[in-house]
């Protein structure tokens, strides 16, 4: 499972690239770049430029710390074991009498690979998109909650398909060995209602496996098919059914929760809409009073070119000198939107976001995995 965004190489230019999605920032920064202009600078570049390297640094830290909470969230799932089965055969007294001897081995939940059957105990989650094989009922009924996938906190019954369960147990028990099983499903989909699957038994003189077949029909002389019935989504915990078998479909990204979460989109927080929201006002009147002023000055100098021949000399044509006086006007009126209030604001963000951390009333005890839960974004 990977939920993080960034990886060492591609975290500079994409967290960058956030910073400047924020009004303000680009607004600060086409400033900074007039300052570079000699004929309207009205003070130096640098003091554009420091204080916006300090805000982006900021935004930049932020981004890491809440990429770096979700690595090590990552790491903690990735790392929860699971147990595998592992099928062999044994002598009951004579040779000719053998049945199937199943061990499990314990593994970690990202070593898990399509077509391996993993116990799974009451009470545990489902580490992987997987079909219900067995349970420990003899009606082959099991409960699941998904409560983590779509919020719903009542058990969801789910059922094994009982010619497969007979046909499992028939085979652990047969002195035979002699079945056979593969599943035909979809690609993956990540619409958490959908899911469609064939469970194919066949028996021959063919040595006992379990695989998963996409596409085509390999083994089957049996054709079982399955449904949403039998179909444990990667997230949800096995509740009140005991021990269950299930085989596994879909792993990492294919997962349906991993579909679901699509890929990264940066979410602007309700305090940067309105702060966006008041930028563009407070830029639309800079617009408009420096546009009147432009236009004021314009006629001014229409009016007494004869008296000011010694200052407009040099001056060039009309439109030159417009570009040249508007945006004059316009570094004279950006305090508009000062940049303190923005780097006091995202200094705010940082100690408000760190008491909503640590506030008892704000948190959540995860009763499944025994943790608090907290935000991990760092924009609020």
């Amino acid at each position: 499972m990977k939920s993080s965004r960034f990886t060492w190489w591609n975290f500079f230019p994409i967290a960058l690239a956030i910073q400047f999605t924020k009004l303000p920032n680009v607004f600060w920064l086409f400033n900074g770049c007039l300052q570079l202009i000699p004929s309207i600078r009205t003070n130096s570049p640098l003091s554009v430029f420091v204080p916006l390297a300090v805000i982006v640094a900021i935004g930049m830290l932020k981004e890491f710390i809440a990429d770096n909470k979700r690595k090590k969230q990552d790491k903690k799932v990735n790392a929860i074991p699971v147990k595998r089965a592992m099928l062999g055969t044994k002598n009951n007294n004579h040779e000719e009498n053998k049945t199937v001897n199943i061990g499990y081995e314990d593994i970690r939940t990202d070593e898990l690979k399509v077509g391996d059957l993993i116990l799974i105990d009451d009470g545990a989650f489902v580490p992987a998109d997987c079909c219900l094989v067995t349970s420990a009922q003899t009606t082959g009924e099991a409960f699941i909650m998904t409560g983590q996938l779509d919020g719903e906190r009542n058990f969801k019954p789910k059922m094994a398909v009982k010619e497969i369960q007979t046909a499992f147990d028939d085979q652990l028990n047969s002195k035979d060995n002699n079945t056979s099983f593969a599943v035909e499903c979809d690609q993956p989909d990540k619409n958490l209602y959908n899911f469609i699957a064939k469970m194919l038994v066949k028996s021959s003189a063919a040595a006992s496996n379990t695989t998963v077949q996409t596409e085509g029909n390999l083994l089957g002389e049996q054709r079982l098919p399955m449904d949403l019935k039998q179909f444990l989504p990667r997230g949800a915990f096995v509740k009140n059914s005991g021990q269950i078998l299930a085989l596994v479909l879909y792993t990492g990204v294919e997962t349906k929760i991993l579909l679901n979460a699509g890929k990264y989109k940066y979410k602007r927080s309700s305090t940067e809409k309105l702060v966006n929201t008041i930028s563009i006002i407070q830029i639309s009147l800079m617009i408009l009073i420096a546009g009147l002023m432009t236009i004021g000055n314009y006629t001014f100098n229409n009016n007494n070119r004869e008296y000011l021949w010694y200052a407009l000399e040099d001056a060039g044509t009309n439109g030159a000198l417009a570009g040249t006086v508007f945006f004059s006007y316009w570094l004279l009126l950006i305090r508009y939107l000062p940049m303190d209030l923005i780097v006091n604001l995202e200094l705010s963000k940082i100690f408000v976001s760190s008491f909503i951390e640590k506030d008892g009333t704000m948190i959540r005890i995860d009763e499944e995995f025994n943790e608090i839960v907290n935000t991990r974004v760092q924009s609020l």
